[in-house]
């Protein structure tokens, strides 16, 4: 039978059945990168009574942000054990950076990487159809602007394509394009692979984050931005408002309300590339500089750790 010393849950991935079976073991528990998003206060506030038993389980909390200590503590959790120290994405990103990876990624999309790409990253059902009416706007005033689309569930490839199509662009799926492949600017290439996008994200000129034009929380918008790269997203990104509030204090978040704001904005980012790459800079050094988060919660890691 497994009796650990140390039981680590990550996020929001709280599970009371684990946790009391941890204790019940003698096991110290902890929970690291914690989050409380907005889209979820209500349902902890209404469960308020059993959150703070589930809470009490814990030995401390790393937590994001200070917002995010602020919601834990006021769902329960002891004040005490509640630690801030930032976020663990923003060093597994900045060790996933290869400036090498970017020439060959070119490449092997038939791109000579001097094109300026529009890339929509973990797009929804329902968000394409936005983005497309806002592509099209914006090839009005850039008709040599490349879309690239990362829907966030790849066997959705084909139903995009069939999208495209109407809008009177070419679909092609990524896992289609060869050595004989000709992209042209109507071309639309749809990332139907896994493990590329981030890869992908070195070849924009700018980039969009999905999940955000609808009601749907968003999705991580520091993949872009730790290449530098300008990341514009809609209204809804209460799953990250942390890394949204870090971007914008910089001026490398760009938040629009519509896909109408979104088309606009974008001939206004293309109009002025200076500014728009020292937008994308910004955004890089300042998530260098909130890196430190993975040294902080492995020294929480050792102090629970029997000696």
């Amino acid at each position: 039978r497994i009796r650990p010393h140390l039981y680590i849950t990550v996020e929001t991935e709280i599970w009371p059945n684990h946790l009391q079976a941890a204790k019940a073991v003698g096991a110290r528990v902890l929970m690291i990168n914690g989050r409380i998003s907005g889209r979820t206060v209500n349902t902890y506030r209404a469960l308020r009574r059993f959150f703070q038993r589930v809470l009490s389980y814990y030995d401390l909390f790393s937590m994001i942000r200070t917002e995010d200590g602020e919601r834990i503590k006021a769902f329960g959790a002891d004040r005490k054990k509640v630690l801030i120290n930032g976020n663990l994405k923003f060093d597994r990103l900045s060790s996933d950076i290869q400036e090498e990876s970017r020439e060959e990624i070119a490449n092997s999309l038939q791109l000579s990487g001097v094109e300026k790409i529009w890339v929509a990253g973990s797009t929804k059902k329902g968000e394409e159809e936005l983005l497309l009416h806002a592509f099209q706007k914006v090839k009005s005033e850039f008709p040599h602007l490349y879309l690239m689309l990362a829907p966030r569930e790849i066997h959705r490839g084909d139903e995009l394509a069939e999208l495209i199509k109407t809008f009177g662009y070419t679909p092609l799926l990524r896992t289609g394009i060869s050595t004989e492949t000709k992209l042209t600017p109507d071309t639309i290439v749809i990332l139907d692979t896994i493990g590329e996008l981030f890869q992908v994200y070195s070849l924009a000129t700018l980039t969009f984050c999905g999940g955000s034009l609808v009601p749907l929380g968003g999705q991580n918008p520091l993949e872009p931005a730790f290449w530098g790269k300008p990341v514009l997203y809609g209204p809804s990104m209460d799953d990250f408002l942390d890394a949204k509030g870090l971007l914008e204090e910089v001026g490398a978040g760009i938040p629009v309300n519509n896909a109408e704001e979104l088309g606009t904005r974008v001939i206004t980012l293309l109009q002025d590339e200076a500014t728009l790459s020292q937008r994308g800079q910004a955004g890089r050094e300042m998530l260098q500089k909130q890196q430190g988060a993975s040294a902080r919660t492995l020294m929480l890691v050792n102090k629970l750790l029997p000696d």
